[in-house]
């Protein structure tokens, strides 16, 4: 699942993941509202070994269930 957004805002949302990760030895990232993005952001996190804890909040229980 890929998220809603234009390249060039995908790959700085990477680039400041691989900066935080840099920085700090991990990921830890709060979300309001979960999507394409989560799933995306996390597969990405996963790809590069880097750890992490991704906590989105969602109103939608089937949505999140799904995401």
């Amino acid at each position: 699942m890929k998220p809603l957004l234009w390249q060039s805002e995908i790959t700085y949302i990477e680039q400041l993941l691989l900066a935080s990760a840099a920085r700090s030895g991990r990921v830890d990232v709060l979300e309001w509202g979960s999507g394409g993005s989560t799933v995306y952001f996390t597969n990405f996190l996963r790809g590069h070994s880097i750890p992490y804890s991704w906590t989105s909040l969602e109103y939608n229980a089937r949505w999140a269930r799904d995401v």
